[in-house]
Formats: C-alpha cells, structure tokens, sequence
C-alpha cells in the first residue's frame, strides 16, 4: 500500500487464500479474521472488484491525514505477477477512523518489471481503519 504519506509492505500467506467460485476461478479471497499475519483483514478480487480491508498498528501508517490516493500493488511471490489498483475517487474519510475510496480512475503506469503484470482489477473499493 502506498501514497505521498506512506509506502508499505504486508505479506499475505498462500494458506489464507481461497478460490472463490471452484473450478470456474470467479475470483480469489484472502482472510485473517484474527490479524494473525499482520494488518489485513481481506481483499476479495471477483469479477473486475477489488476490495481490501486493514487495520490497527500494524499497517505502518496513521488515518491522521488523507491519504488520497492510495494505490494498492499485489504481487504473487517474490517476482510473480502483480496487480495494480488505486483507490481514490469518491472518498469517505474520518481523521484516524476511516479511508474508504471508490470508483477511482485507473491508476498510472506502474514501476517497470522483468515478469508479466495483471492488467488493473476493475472497479476499486478500500476500507480501512485506524
């Protein structure tokens, strides 16, 4: 997760990972009800959505100030395929609360890398609290 306030990292384990729909790969969920691996929640990516929910101490960053926008970058393993959202648009924001952004345009051109990229996710929501 990044924007012009922060710049963090947040390992997501495989085991967490679900396929969402069975053999038909309708998307993929990942869960830490507990937040045992660290500050995500979730992230649901299904058909053209996607939508992470974070929070606690753990995310590296405060809600102080609006983060707007945040673009969320999500790479399969260490040089795996990565898919690039941002989230911004229509904005809800509460000062150490709350961020939630949708309907974001796309983001920008992404870092360059030497392995294939996911084109962007669709439409984005994001949900965060402090």
């Amino acid at each position: 997760m990044r924007s012009s306030l922060f710049d963090d990292t947040h390992d997501l384990p495989a085991a967490s990972w679900i396929d969402v729909g069975g053999g038909s790969s309708r998307g993929y969920q990942y869960r830490d009800s507990a937040l045992l691996a660290g500050p995500v929640k979730s992230i649901r990516i299904r058909h053209g959505r996607f939508k992470v929910t974070a929070r606690g101490a753990r995310l590296g960053h405060s809600l102080a100030m609006n983060p707007t926008p945040v673009t969320v970058v999500l790479q399969i393993g260490d040089r795996g395929q990565r898919c690039c959202v941002q989230f911004g648009g229509t904005v809800e924001y509460k000062p150490d609360v709350v961020y939630r952004g949708r309907k974001a345009p796309a983001p920008g051109e992404m870092p360059p890398l030497t392995h294939s990229l996911l084109p962007s996710c669709g439409s984005r929501t994001s949900s965060a609290r402090g």
